[in-house]
């Protein structure tokens, strides 16, 4: 893989493979592939797989927000 930093990185393991077809009637539907995968080193990783184009990509997340303690 070639991620954010550009660097390959072995996959150890996919631990969790599934789709997702949405609007698949329309133009503009939505069909992918998620693989929930650990590197090597130990860090998890969510890829998908653009089922209509053939591109790949990592799912991206956002940190959680925090709430103030009352």
């Amino acid at each position: 893989r070639r991620g954010r930093s550009g660097v390959r990185s072995a996959v150890e393991r996919v631990e969790d493979v599934w789709r997702v077809a949405e609007a698949w009637w329309r133009a503009g539907g939505q069909a992918r592939t998620y693989y929930r995968v650990v590197l090597a080193g130990g860090r998890p990783l969510t890829l998908f797989r653009d089922d209509l184009t053939g591109a790949w990509a990592e799912q991206s997340y956002s940190e959680p927000a925090h709430e103030a303690p009352r």
